[in-house]
């Protein structure tokens, strides 16, 4: 069964072309950030501290997650406008460019910007205040209609 969006019938063949659209865009915002030099991360902390920093990392994600969380439920709205914007495109998009746009592409470009360009680049003396930023612009990007909304994708950013 074909869906329609933006009066495209999405029929295999449109299906695949999407989807290798979507896997040479990944590839090209790779290249991209290589060439500005946004892939260029060397660990500077022990391995153990880095295992801690992460499980850290972990524990903070959790509890911003779970605040966020009780804050959205008791807004009274049903879902975030993001989480609604995933789903009614899923309505509408075949599940192959869908599910490697949310697993690959959005991932991808979301490193490259929030993390290889504002904490790396713009952020460079500072970092502390590239992360708080990128954490704002993380959690903005996703679109929040209330406080809950904010922590869990703003928590997302961080971690």
């Amino acid at each position: 069964m074909a869906s329609n969006l933006f009066n495209l019938e999405y029929t295999t063949s449109l299906t695949v072309i999407n989807s290798s659209l979507v896997i040479l865009f990944c590839l090209l915002t790779r290249c991209l950030a290589k060439k500005m030099g946004l892939t260029d991360f060397k660990l500077k902390i022990s391995v153990p501290k880095f295992i801690g920093v992460v499980a850290l990392g972990a524990v903070c994600l959790s509890v911003a997650s779970i605040i966020g969380s009780i804050i959205f439920a008791n807004s009274g709205e049903a879902t975030t406008a993001n989480q609604q914007m995933i789903e009614n495109v899923l309505k509408t998009v075949p599940l192959l460019p869908h599910v490697l746009t949310l697993v690959f592409l959005a991932p991808i470009v979301e490193e490259v910007i929030f993390r290889g360009l504002v904490i790396g680049k713009l952020s460079s003396k500072y970092r502390w205040i590239g992360c708080l930023l990128s954490i704002e612009l993380f959690g903005l990007s996703h679109n929040p209609t209330n406080l809950g909304s904010w922590l869990t994708y703003g928590g997302m950013g961080k971690f």
